[in-house]
């Protein structure tokens, strides 16, 4: 088969999943599980309780339904089982006899996969999304992973929306595309990513990437929180001459945090992570060249300085804001132009849209200035404070039934 017709096939795969998944009141994977032929017990499998193996209109599906949310470090569990099987290791006794009856009897042979997608269960992809991201891999050898950018599809549900809508805007368009410009993404988000196998199945980054660990508040933020920034670090690591891209082109629609208290908690995982993961790049940074080294310790100190700093500076333009209407209020004197710098300074991110004629997104620039306490303030504070608290939260709440 020529690779046009594996390119060709691997986006058909996507569209059965989401033709089965579609206009059904059950889950997508309990739908696909009723249509595979084989179905087998597979607890010994870490992380996996059930194994479904079958073909669906000429394309093959492998399904293992999660026993246990463990996030992306049991996908690598499942991963390095494969890579094991692939290598024809028969010492792994029963799980090579589960590969060799289930999966290999069925003609689906996991040596030809390619590329292997990162996607969320509740990532809604673009009609050309894949595709895209599966050309830039084919035409540039030299990238390890490719992710796409991420937009909310619950834009106008209420001011909280409203305002990450801006603000997932305005991170693609300046952080992202910076780090791009100068080389590696520093995160390939896992909500919707394309790896080459080939990096995947390295015994090394599989290792390091499935350790967890409680010895110090390092470890913990880094290993239990940062799961998408881990990643991308352990790859840059281990393969300083490969390159992590982002194509804004491809898109996918997930829903945002609705309720402050979920946006917190998202956020302190998020903040914490970033940090944490720029200070262990930064104790290690990748084999570059001297002038590259430059450039990504510029980007890290850029990125830590925002999430740092930016809660003194607004803590400061409020308070000043504040004493100046007092002043003017009980002894009629007005710093006018001080006050104008730090409006300008609080207005930037409407400013910004106005700039690049983005005219239809002033208004939640808008909902975004409103909230700037809880994003510039708020939001670093309460991850610091909380920095040892290294739980999923709200956001991954799942019933033992819904667990996949």
């Amino acid at each position: 088969m020529d690779r046009n017709a594996k390119l060709t096939q691997s986006c058909q795969r996507v569209s059965v999943a989401e033709s089965i998944g579609s206009d059904n009141d059950e889950y997508t994977y309990i739908e696909v599980k009723n249509i595979l032929q084989t179905g087998y017990n597979s607890a010994f499998i870490t992380y996996a309780s059930e194994l479904y193996v079958g073909w669906y209109k000429n394309i093959p599906y492998i399904l293992l339904i999660k026993n246990v949310n463990k996030g992306k470090n049991s996908f690598l569990e499942v991963q390095k089982t494969l890579h094991y099987c692939e290598e024809n290791n028969s010492n792994f006794g029963t799980i090579y006899h589960l590969y060799n009856t289930h999966i290999m009897n069925n003609n689906i042979n996991i040596v030809d996969v390619d590329y292997v997608l990162m996607l969320d269960t509740d990532t809604l992809i673009k009609k050309d999304g894949i595709q895209l991201l599966v050309d830039y891999l084919n035409t540039n050898p030299l990238v390890s992973g490719v992710c796409g950018e991420t937009c909310i599809s619950n834009i106008n549900e209420n001011i909280v929306t409203m305002s990450q809508y801006y603000e997932y805007w305005i991170t693609h368009y300046t952080l992202k595309s910076l780090e791009n410009v100068y080389g590696n993404v520093l995160v390939l988000s896992g909500c919707f990513t394309l790896y080459r196998k080939s990096v995947l199945t390295n015994t090394k980054l599989m290792e390091l990437y499935s350790e967890e660990s409680n010895n110090t508040l390092y470890d913990a933020n880094v290993t239990k929180l940062g799961e998408d920034r881990l990643f991308t670090n352990l790859l840059l690591q281990l393969y300083p001459e490969l390159q992590t891209k982002y194509i804004k082109q491809a898109k996918c629609y997930t829903n945002a945090p609705s309720k402050l208290s979920t946006l917190l908690c998202q956020r302190r995982r998020w903040s914490n992570s970033l940090i944490f993961c720029n200070v262990m790049l930064l104790l290690n940074l990748p084999r570059f060249s001297l002038i590259k080294k430059i450039l990504f310790g510029f980007i890290l100190l850029v990125e830590l300085w925002i999430c740092l700093i930016m809660p003194l500076l607004m803590t400061i333009s409020y308070y000043f804001v504040i004493e100046q209407i007092t002043t003017f209020a009980s002894q009629h004197k007005f710093d006018v132009i001080s006050f104008i710098e730090t409006c300008i300074f609080m207005t930037c991110p409407m400013l910004m849209c106005v700039i690049l004629f983005r005219f239809n997104i002033v208004l939640y620039s808008l909902s975004f200035i409103l909230l700037l306490p809880v994003y510039g303030i708020i939001i670093p504070l309460y991850s610091i404070y909380y920095s040892d608290y290294v739980a999923w939260g709200k956001t991954r709440k799942i019933t033992v039934q819904e667990e996949v």
